[in-house]
């Protein structure tokens, strides 16, 4: 976990740990991890852990747990596309102490122009793309939403803005039409932002 990006998710684990990929002879594996919002709405977060880097005893089916890590992406291939999958890398796993909770903070950049609009109940939203640096020269790429004066106020950030914000992560289904005929119901996971702002330069 770095202090770019710093998540914690307090829930319930759904899904059996499976294996997930390897890299450099690391064993990789993922869980699913529900929380649940004030609202009573649930939201269902990917973890992944490496295998030896945290107490995989503690991560089974209905255990109740606390993960930290960091919110990430990968960029793979899907057909002439890409697709951006995000997860929850944990570095920290702990027996939950307290109810469902869901916390995350960003320092990153914005890396697209920000998408302001209005739900059709009339809530104002604005959606962006925040770059965030890891270690390594890498960054992930989280999509984030932000709501009433939080999307007047982000509707205005350039590309290339510096920005802080912190939230909860979040997941929703769609329905992604395929051809004519078909469709077929994914699920997209963001960051609802509850606080952002904007870092000038010198801070």
């Amino acid at each position: 976990m770095h202090k770019n990006n710093m998540a914690k998710i307090t829930g319930t684990v759904i899904t059996e740990p499976q294996y997930d990929h390897e890299t450099a002879g690391e064993l990789f594996y993922r869980t699913i991890l529900t929380t649940n919002r004030k609202s009573g709405c649930a939201d269902e977060i990917p973890v992944i852990f490496r295998k030896g880097m945290v107490d995989e005893n503690k991560i089974y089916y209905g255990a109740n747990i606390s993960v930290e890590g960091s919110f990430c992406s990968v960029n793979i291939p899907a057909g002439e596309k890409r697709k951006l999958i995000l997860f929850l890398f944990t570095e920290q796993i702990s027996d939950a102490a307290q109810e469902d909770d869901n916390y995350i903070f960003l320092h990153g950049f914005i890396c697209r122009q920000p998408v302001y609009r209005k739900t059709p109940s009339g809530r104002q939203i604005t959606d962006l793309l925040v770059a965030v640096n890891r270690p390594g020269g890498k960054s992930d790429y989280i999509p984030c939403i932000c709501w009433a004066g939080n999307a007047r106020y982000a509707k205005n950030l350039a590309v290339g803005s510096r920005i802080e914000l912190t939230g909860r992560i979040q997941s929703r289904e769609y329905e992604k039409k395929l051809d004519e005929e078909q469709q077929e119901t994914r699920v997209a996971y963001e960051v609802s932002a509850s606080r952002i702002y904007m870092i000038e330069e010198g801070e």
